[in-house]
């Protein structure tokens, strides 16, 4: 689905993400002090929410990632310590978890995506290494290893 922002009014939201929960596009950002701010578009309206700030008080976010698990919103963020932080919003019930320091370090991107239920993130640390989590076991951040090479990349 292709979904077109509206234009950026009196309030400025950098590095965006979205996913698709209850058929509704949740999308998020990061605005000033870098808190985390969110934006719902539903398609069958055609209307967009006013922005909010996600509950909790993010800790100076650099960057997010958003995936989507039933009625569940996963975020992370690289928080100012360039270490990683996961919040979870379950629409169902309208609840977030706190925000919780997983680590890593030196982390300066980071991208998910849901695949059976499970979250999967990956992020690229100190050195340039990706570096994986998944939501099902919260286990700290391993180094990613890449088994063989295609001709000719890095």
């Amino acid at each position: 689905m292709v979904v077109a922002v509206e234009p950026r009014r009196r309030r400025r939201h950098d590095l965006a993400d979205q996913c698709t929960v209850d058929n509704v596009v949740r999308v998020f950002g990061i605005g000033p002090g870098g808190k985390v701010f969110g934006k719902d578009f539903n398609p069958g309206t055609g209307r967009w929410n006013n922005w909010t700030e996600v509950p909790g008080g993010a800790p100076g976010a650099k960057a997010l990632t958003a995936s989507g698990t039933g009625r569940t919103v996963h975020l992370q963020i690289i928080g100012s310590h360039q270490t990683m932080y996961p919040i979870d919003g379950n629409y169902a019930t309208g609840q977030w978890s706190p925000w919780a320091g997983l680590g890593g370090t030196g982390l300066t991107a980071l991208t998910s995506t849901a695949a059976n239920n499970v979250v999967h993130v990956y992020a690229t640390g100190d050195g340039g290494r990706v570096l994986g989590i998944d939501a099902a076991g919260m286990r700290p951040l391993e180094c990613v290893h890449f088994a063989h090479r295609p001709p000719g990349s890095w």
